[in-house]
């Protein structure tokens, strides 16, 4: 008779002989290395160590404020007195307060105001918003 798994066929009939089930229980990894007991976690801390570390309070950033202390010290200082468009009030925070801006880091701050009431906004002839107070 013609086998054509010979080799797998010969090997099984060898566990039959040698009274085994075919099935061997490896206690070793992939690699041919046997297992170890668990390796130490990193930092670790120690028995009776408290797992909390002192932490220092979050500190904030100590950089410029944004665009909404900046456009209320225009406001406060009568800028809006008269109707002002968007490139009027960058220009002048750019130069009286040395703070540039671009249009839509202010849009947003003109937007809240205009909702609340503290501004009102027209068309001009340019098409362009002008601002200011009611």
């Amino acid at each position: 008779m013609f086998r054509i798994m010979a080799p797998g066929e010969e090997y099984l009939d060898t566990l039959k002989t040698r009274g085994g089930t075919g099935v061997k229980h490896l206690t070793t990894k992939k690699n041919g290395k046997k297992t170890t007991k668990p390796k130490p976690v990193k930092n670790a801390q120690p028995a009776g160590k408290s797992q909390k570390s002192p932490q220092k309070p979050a500190s904030h950033s100590k950089g410029k404020a944004g665009p909404a202390p900046a456009m209320a010290k225009l406001y406060e200082d009568g800028f809006f007195s008269a109707g002002r468009t968007l490139v009027d009030m960058i220009g002048k925070l750019k130069h009286d307060l040395g703070r540039i801006f671009k249009q839509n880091e202010l849009s947003p701050v003109l937007l809240r105001w205009l909702r609340n009431g503290k501004l009102t906004r027209k068309l001009n002839a340019d098409n362009q918003y002008e601002y200011k107070r009611p």
